[in-house]
């Protein structure tokens, strides 16, 4: 993607909050977002002009990156129905079904974790600390930006021993997908021969 483009968006960024900004600043932003879409780029910062309260700096690339994933939605919110939505798939489809999420970072949390056939194996009692620890490392990982997207689903328990014991039997993984109260199911049809 062209720098350009970002930094005409920067522009307008600046010139929202009535700030000058050097050339060498536009160029450093510009080349911590050419990851990033240059429609998300603009809707970011669209966000970022309706809501920010205060105007006397430019927004740090963080800020910027994080407006563009949050589609308005406050980071703690978001960290919350992420739990919810995991929590939704682990109590409606089990570890032993293979999982995939509409969102990236839960599945770089459950990673982490162990993966998903581990996931939600600690004690009843632990699910208060388990849900702080989650909603800490979501928000984490959306400040810090820059996780690559998924190639692949959570593997359940049935996937990981069919793809030893009965090759010809893999099951599909199942999408997870929605908001808070809203979570739906779904089949996913692709699958990839890993």
């Amino acid at each position: 993607m062209g720098k350009k483009q970002i930094i005409d968006q920067l522009v307008i960024l600046a010139e929202a909050f009535g700030l000058s900004v050097s050339d060498a600043r536009m160029g450093i932003y510009a080349e911590m977002l050419a990851d990033l879409h240059i429609e998300k780029i603009k809707a970011g910062i669209i966000t970022i002009i309706k809501t920010r309260t205060f105007g006397g700096n430019l927004p740090t690339v963080a800020e910027i990156r994080e407006a563009i994933n949050s589609e308005g939605v406050p980071l703690e919110s978001r960290a919350a129905i992420a739990w919810d939505k995991a929590m939704y798939a682990l109590h409606s489809h089990g570890n032993y079904q293979s999982i995939k999420f509409d969102d990236p970072l839960i599945y770089h949390i459950i990673v982490q974790w162990g993966g998903w056939a581990e996931f939600g194996a600690w004690p009843a009692d632990q699910t208060h600390w388990k849900r702080r620890d989650f909603m800490k490392l979501y928000e984490q990982y959306a400040k810090n930006g820059g996780l690559p997207e998924p190639t692949q689903h959570l593997i359940g328990k049935t996937e990981y021993e069919n793809r030893v014991l009965h090759t010809g039997f893999v099951p599909a993984p199942i999408m997870v997908s929605g908001s808070t109260g809203r979570f739906k199911s779904e089949i996913q049809r692709m699958i990839s021969n890993e």
